[in-house]
């Protein structure tokens, strides 16, 4: 019997850095001078039973998925809200569709970054090779009885891919995590296409191809590169290669390597209370369907879980839930980035229901508020009804690492009323454009309280945040009792000044809710920007000095006033991203003030219909 997770003797990271990097190195350049010819793996219906049960969609999905399918069969896939072409010619994997630039093709080791980000976004050309096309063939091609129109699509594109990412060569081989999350939808969508994908002629390839890319994440798992989802996609990826191809002479090795990533990184990555680390709700999506995918496919293999892991990613999927709004968008708290693991009814994780479907089992939450300590965040609702008010608060903003994916989000709130997103984040948008990766991660696009023009956190790089050392004693909590609250307090500290905040967020009905500031400089006169991000569809008009009506299609659906010393307040043009790529026009409410002693600031929310 497989033993469990906390029962192997784990030597992790396996060696020094040193020693690792140089590793990989010499292993790159034997494989650039001895370019070797990888051998297959085991035969189809090793396959099978691992994420079957995963691939089924539900009743609710099937029209979609098959119109989607017949897209793909017509030669268009939809990335990142775009139509992009997907046909089996070389560009359809090098090309980025916006710039109309070609990666580089060389050996994967020597390509470099600043060649690549000359060229346009990475993100764009990976997106179409994680194959998501694939998963969607083959359940088209099972919910159809086997329609050979979806195989015959399948067939073509698959051997375009190999024929055009020869092994070790090409962007495509450049990122372990990006070749681990394609040979996982391989190993999902295959299996659907049943024992006849065995017979086609691309076969053989096929398996050619899966077997270096399994060896290519071994020989470059990202232990000191990145040790966030990466690391964690490419335990993952190596755990399954170890199950799915269980008669190769290395499969115990990737088993037991990918399992015992995948244990640490539970461990180092997920905190206590089950927020992902990098304080990204996005990206705690990625991992929580990463262990959940490891928890079903070990399980079919045998695989003991011990009550630790059991425990943990059980509350991963209660701090999911949390993060759920009313209307079942998810919470933008950090970055998003628009993919997913396993596509298996949505492409993402924005509307993350199905990704709840994939935990069935896990209890449900009975708490309507509560406050994150690790992840430093806070939600709260008035019920569990989809016409709830709701609502989020962060507090100290930067995660794990470089806080690569965190975004300056102090104080900042997200608000729905009567079950409809009121306040919201606006989003990432890009990784590749450094005004708008920038713009999008500063204190001043998100809805928090600004302190003297004072930003305590700064971006310093495309995944790096910055913390300038004037933010002191950041603690949050859920107040308990009625009405449903949160509350977090800070200080700041800047040139021997000293000012003190604390905000609450009172939700007092499904439809009202008020966000309080209570402001205390030490000395001095201090200026106070507050931003309040509305919806996409909604737009502000004045009724007063420091009160607005929100209109949606024509009609009043909200009012948002503030009251305190000499606040005024007006409306401005900003941007939203609604999902990564995507960008629009969207309004924010300023309101400023003066103050030189405490004061208290209290804005009102209610939706009118």
């Amino acid at each position: 019997m497989p033993a469990t997770p906390s029962s192997h003797a784990v030597t992790y990271p396996p060696a020094p850095e040193l020693w690792v990097r140089g590793a990989q190195l010499a292993g790159d350049v034997l494989r650039w001078l001895l370019p070797a010819r990888a051998r297959g793996p085991a035969p189809l219906q090793e396959l099978a039973p691992v994420l079957a049960t995963l691939s089924v969609p539900g009743h609710g999905d099937r029209g979609a998925i098959l119109q989607e399918a017949e897209r793909i069969v017509a030669g268009t896939t939809q990335i990142f809200g775009a139509d992009v072409p997907l046909r089996p010619l070389d560009e359809t994997w090098h090309c980025d569709w916006i710039t109309g630039q070609m990666m580089p093709r060389g050996f994967q080791r020597w390509i470099r970054l600043p060649a690549i980000r000359a060229r346009g976004d990475i993100k764009r050309v990976w997106e179409i090779n994680r194959h998501r096309w694939l998963i969607r063939l083959g359940q088209a091609s099972q919910l159809t009885n086997g329609d050979p129109r979806f195989a015959a699509a399948a067939r073509g594109l698959l051997a375009s891919w190999i024929r055009a990412n020869p092994a070790n060569h090409g962007v495509n081989w450049y990122d372990a995590l990006e070749i681990g999350v394609r040979l996982i939808a391989w190993w999902t969508a295959l299996p659907l296409f049943g024992p006849a994908v065995q017979q086609w002629p691309e076969w053989p390839d096929v398996m050619r191809a899966m077997d270096a890319q399994i060896r290519s994440i071994e020989a470059h798992l990202s232990y000191f590169s990145s040790p966030n989802t990466h690391l964690l996609g490419e335990g993952l990826a190596l755990f399954l290669a170890g199950i799915v191809c269980a008669r190769q002479p290395r499969a115990s090795t990737w088993r037991t390597r990918g399992l015992e990533i995948l244990t640490a990184e539970l461990e180092r990555q997920v905190g206590a209370d089950g927020g992902h680390r990098e304080k990204s709700s996005y990206y705690h999506c990625y991992a929580l369907e990463m262990f959940l995918v490891a928890t079903v496919a070990g399980r079919g293999a045998g695989v003991r879980f011990d009550d630790r892991w059991v425990a943990r990613v059980g509350r991963m999927v209660d701090v999911l839930k949390a993060l759920i709004q009313p209307d079942g968008s998810l919470s933008r708290i950090g970055d998003d980035d628009g993919g997913r693991l396993l596509p298996l009814a949505a492409s993402d994780y924005y509307r993350p229901r199905d990704l709840l479907a994939m935990a069935e089992g896990a209890e449900n939450q009975r708490q309507l508020s509560g406050w994150l300590d690790e992840m430093s965040i806070g939600t709260a609702r008035t019920s569990r009804d989809t016409d709830a008010a709701w609502c989020s608060l962060q507090g100290a903003p930067l995660g794990m690492l470089n806080a690569g994916h965190s975004h300056a989000g102090l104080g900042s709130v997200e608000i729905s009323l009567a079950g409809q997103p009121l306040i919201v984040d606006p989003g990432t948008y890009s990784y590749h454009d450094v005004e708008w990766r920038d713009g999008l991660r500063r204190a001043d696009t998100h809805n928090g309280v600004t302190i003297a023009g004072l930003e305590p956190f700064f971006p310093a790089g495309p995944f790096r945040m910055s913390d300038r050392g004037i933010v002191r004693v950041v603690s949050g909590r859920a107040v308990p009792g009625e009405p449903v609250s949160l509350e977090l307090r800070y200080a700041l500290h800047c040139d021997g000044d000293v000012v003190e905040h604390k905000r609450q967020i009172l939700l007092l009905g499904p439809d009202r809710a008020v966000v309080h500031d209570y402001i205390a400089p030490r000395d001095g006169k201090w200026p106070v920007t507050w931003h309040w991000h509305l919806a996409a569809d909604c737009r502000a008009v004045a009724d007063g000095p420091a009160s607005f009506e929100i209109m949606s299609a024509g009609r009043r659906v909200a009012r948002v006033r503030m009251d305190g010393p000499g606040v005024a307040g007006e409306v401005r043009r900003a941007w939203l991203s609604p999902q990564y790529g995507r960008k629009e026009p969207g309004d924010v409410l300023v309101f400023q003030a003066l103050t030189q002693s405490p004061a208290s600031f209290v804005c009102e929310l209610t939706r009118l219909v």
